[in-house]
């Protein structure tokens, strides 16, 4: 059973909207380093790309678009050591 997602939050859904941008050019950045095969330029794309991902889906739960449970499968699918810009559900 799925924890029911919070109450809209106007003021968190203006946070996400300047969130988005960043957050989706970094991950454009971390997948075309993992095309390139180059391990120090995929480390360090996705050491850039977390930060703003993370604020990302700690916004959509703000907002209310995802459930405490959908935020925390996609925390934990971004944070795994193994983790690629396919991971973490739609940011």
């Amino acid at each position: 059973m799925t924890t029911p997602a919070p109450a809209p939050d106007p003021q968190a859904a203006l946070r996400l909207r300047d969130l988005a941008g960043p957050a989706i050019v970094r991950r454009a950045m971390w997948l075309l380093a993992c095309h390139s095969g180059d391990e120090e330029r995929i480390a360090a794309a996705r050491a850039d790309a977390l930060p703003p991902i993370r604020d990302l889906i700690d916004s959509q739960l703000a907002a209310g678009l995802i459930s405490p449970d959908d935020h925390a499968k996609r925390m934990t699918a971004l944070e795994s050591d193994d983790a690629t810009p396919q991971d973490g559900g739609a940011w």
